[in-house]
C-alpha cells in the first residue's frame, strides 16, 4: 500500500489539525489540578472564563465534536485514490474507463486499509468524547456545586477519551492511499 502524502489531501490536513489544535492543545495539555483550581476558585478570572467559552454547551469543543463527526463522515472517500483518476493524465481517459478505474481502486482500497473499521472506531470515539464532556459540563454548571475532586475526575476522564480520539486519529493514512 502506497500513501501520496506529497498530494494535498484535505482530510488528512483536517484531522491534523483537530488533533493537534484542540485535542492535543486544549484538552490533553491541560492539567486537570488547574481544571480543579479555576473551579474551586469561582471567581471571573480570564482563565476560568476561557474555559467556560470552551466547555458549555454551545461552545468551542461543542463545536469541535461537531467538526470531527462530520471529518469521520468524510474519511472514507478523504483517503481514497479515485481522486487521483479526476487529476493528471487520467482525467483525459474517456468517462467509461475512468469509472471503471475508480471501481477497481475503491475496492481494493477498501479492502487494503480497512479504513470503514477505522472509521466506525473514530465515530465510537468521538461519541464517548461527546458523552464525557457533557457530564463533565453538567458537572461545571450544574445547579448545585460539586466536589473540586469530582470536577478533577470529570475532566480526567475526559482526557482520556480525547487521548484515544487522538491515537485513532493519528493512526489514520497520512495521505491519499494507492492499494
Amino acid at each position: 500500500m502506497l500513501q501520496l502524502v506529497g498530494m494535498p489531501c484535505e482530510v488528512r490536513q483536517r484531522c491534523a489539525r483537530l488533533s493537534h489544535s484542540w485535542l492535543k492543545n486544549e484538552i490533553l495539555n491541560l492539567d486537570p489540578g488547574y481544571v480543579s483550581f479555576i473551579y474551586q476558585s469561582g471567581g471571573r478570572s480570564e482563565g476560568r472564563t476561557s474555559f467556560e467559552q470552551k466547555i458549555q454547551f454551545d461552545g468551542v469543543f461543542s463545536a469541535r465534536i461537531d467538526e470531527a463527526s462530520q471529518l469521520a463522515n468524510e474519511m472514507i472517500d478523504g483517503f481514497s485514490p479515485e481522486q487521483v483518476v479526476d487529476t493528471g493524465a487520467l482525467k483525459n481517459l474517456p468517462a467509461e474507463t475512468q469509472k471503471a478505474i475508480k471501481e477497481v481502486l475503491r475496492a481494493e482500497y477498501l479492502v487494503q486499509t480497512d479504513i470503514e473499521s477505522k472509521v466506525k472506531q473514530i465515530q465510537l470515539a468521538i461519541a464517548d468524547l461527546k458523552k464525557a464532556l457533557g457530564i463533565f459540563t453538567e458537572a461545571w454548571f450544574g445547579k448545585k456545586p460539586v466536589e473540586p475532586e469530582e470536577i478533577q475526575a470529570g475532566f480526567t476522564r475526559v482526557q482520556v477519551r480525547a487521548q484515544a480520539l487522538h491515537g485513532l486519529l493519528a493512526d489514520l493514512p497520512k495521505g491519499i492511499v494507492l492499494p
